[in-house]
């Protein structure tokens, strides 16, 4: 499965953002998302801190525009090294899938 371009931003436990995966790099020139079958969130292996709970962290459905996917997660656990994997169907038939870490610190 293909890693996002860069991982996304650090972000604070307390907050509850979106995370966008810009697919485009992925995908064929024209082609756009037709739905987003798999998304998920779960404790990347490298993390030194752990969350049982990761899973349901997110918040609401994925939102495909385009070559574009948003997802909502949050609260998050300082510490915690996460991972959001998505997997996506296109217009031109392809089954693709993307993941990218977001690393979370502590509330100021």
């Amino acid at each position: 499965m293909p890693q996002a371009v860069t991982d996304f931003q650090d972000v604070q436990a307390a907050e509850r953002p979106n995370f966008e995966f810009l697919c485009a790099p992925m995908m064929a020139t024209g082609s756009t998302i037709n739905a987003v079958s798999n998304i998920g969130l779960t404790v990347d292996p490298q993390s030194a801190v752990p969350d049982a709970g990761a899973a349901g962290r997110l918040n609401g459905a994925a939102i495909a525009s385009g070559q574009t996917i948003v997802q909502n997660a949050g609260p998050l656990i300082a510490g915690v090294l996460y991972r959001l994997d998505a997997k996506f169907t296109t217009s031109d038939g392809q089954t693709l899938e993307i993941w990218a870490r977001i690393n979370c610190l502590p509330s100021n």
